[in-house]
């Protein structure tokens, strides 16, 4: 039997699914986008069915992009319930996986296609920044891409422009709002603006204040911990964003990318669900 975590967000989802009794990891996969809001009718079912396919679960825990009130979180649980009606189940929002791997009052710091700033308390969640690439999600690789495509087409793109290839101004608006997934252009957009890194460095800066600007909002303490695939593809923004940070009055605070992914939050919790017999005390997984 197992304990299974799912990290769903909005460029894959990846599961890692342990043995119950010894915690070795007994299977790893990875599919497509798992966002809930943005999945067409019957598609995230199909999904989460698809990776869950062939294990025998004892409890589950499924972090997902898009989960964004308490009538998603029942509606999208009670899919899985489904799915896995012997096992304990819960499904929570994408941010709150990787608090599962830090002590409570711990700011962590999200950056991924999309971002957020969130903590953990006796009372709860508190979580801020993200609302998606429309609204927010600001220091995302998302936010990366719209402030590179903007600074490239306003002709102030000096330290973005060879990352569009021959593409001109032009072509770049068309890609950006005729393509079958935006997100996902604007993501692999930023990625090459990171990559770029430090020629990009003005579109970069701006991003990272943005993102340090809402971290500040909940005053931080000693550290902050950072996660999602930003932080991996160019380490040097650690220090940008530390940079950032400090200029909104919080120099002495550290900035630590944790050594794990946020799926493996997921399967601690979903430990804390089988052990707490889906009952979990905890503040992360309160349905």
């Amino acid at each position: 039997m197992a304990l299974v975590g799912i990290d769903a967000g909005g460029s894959k989802t990846r599961l890692v699914a342990v043995d119950t009794a010894s915690n070795s990891v007994t299977a790893e996969r990875m599919l497509g986008p798992g966002n809930w809001a943005t999945s067409a009718s019957g598609g995230w079912r199909s999904l989460i069915g698809e990776i869950l396919a062939d294990i025998d679960i004892d409890a589950a825990v499924i972090c997902a992009a898009g989960i964004v009130s308490p009538q998603d979180r029942a509606t999208a649980t009670q899919v899985v319930k489904e799915l896995l009606p012997t096992a304990w189940v819960r499904v929570t929002a994408d941010f709150v996986a990787p608090l599962g791997m830090v002590p409570l009052n711990t700011v962590v710091v999200i950056a991924g296609t999309g971002s957020a700033v969130v903590r953990a308390t006796n009372d709860g969640i508190v979580k801020l920044g993200g609302n998606g690439y429309l609204l927010g999600d600001e220091g995302s690789l998302v936010d990366i891409g719209k402030r590179a495509i903007r600074s490239y087409i306003s002709g102030r793109g000096e330290g973005v422009s060879e990352i569009f290839g021959g593409m001109t101004p032009a072509e770049a608006i068309a890609a950006t709002y005729q393509g079958d997934n935006p997100v996902e252009f604007l993501a692999q957009v930023g990625k090459r603006a990171v990559a770029s890194f430090p020629k990009s460095r003005q579109v970069i800066e701006d991003a990272m204040a943005d993102l340090a600007e809402i971290t500040a909002r909940l005053e931080p303490s000693e550290r902050v911990m950072l996660t999602g695939g930003l932080w991996r593809l160019q380490p040097e923004l650690v220090h940008v964003f530390q940079k950032g940070l400090s200029h909104c009055g919080y120099p002495g605070v550290s900035c630590e990318v944790l050594d794990d992914e946020p799926v493996m939050g997921a399967v601690k919790l979903a430990r804390l669900l089988f052990d707490e017999h889906g009952s979990p005390k905890s503040p992360l997984l309160q349905p």
